[in-house]
């Protein structure tokens, strides 16, 4: 590969009493659903929202040609990327995958069904699946009905790859071509 040239984006964090006040409304609106129901997913999802939906204006002036968005709090919901920005979805949560667990029976049902419901609507946005594993895929094949290109990528750490990274070199070794950008949403 070609060293890519690192850009950053810096975002500055949303206002606290903001963030507050989307997590009280939703609590009281998912109280109507489930009066004893835990909704720790759903709260979440909500409370990083405005600091998702800031980073639209700065990823479309950095324009990347690939973002890299995983499952877990479902970024890509509030992401409204350019239609030449390929999306690759990280899926290796899977909130259907929980409903019938015995060990998660003290969360709300309804939760897990909300979240499912962002996360298929999420996915509508994106190109292709990039999974841990054949399982994964299997599950968001079955949660999803998706026929969106599925890939399985291992979660192997090598050590040799680690101690071969130059710690004085601040360039990156990039599979992309120096003209391809990409954007990781951790």
């Amino acid at each position: 590969g070609e060293n890519c040239k690192e850009k950053y984006i810096e975002v500055r964090r949303s206002p606290q009493f903001i963030v507050d006040l989307l997590v009280f409304l939703l609590k009281k609106y998912l109280k109507k659903f489930d009066k004893n129901g835990v909704f720790p997913n759903s709260l979440r999802f909500i409370s990083l929202a405005p600091g998702i939906y800031r980073l639209n204006k700065p990823i479309r002036k950095f324009k990347p040609d690939i973002v890299l968005v995983p499952d877990n709090n479902v970024p890509l919901y509030f992401l409204k990327l350019s239609h030449k920005t390929k999306i690759i979805w990280l899926s290796h949560n899977n909130y259907l995958r929980f409903r019938s667990s015995p060990l998660f029976s003290f969360f709300s049902w309804f939760d897990i069904d909300f979240m499912r419901a962002k996360e298929i609507k999420a996915l509508k946005k994106a190109h292709a699946i990039i999974s841990p594993s054949s399982y994964m895929i299997e599950e968001n094949k079955r949660a999803y009905n998706t026929n969106l290109p599925s890939y399985v990528v291992n979660n192997f750490i090598f050590p040799e790859i680690i101690e071969s990274v130059n710690k004085k070199d601040n360039s990156v070794n990039c599979p992309f071509s120096k003209k391809k950008f990409c954007i990781y949403i951790p």
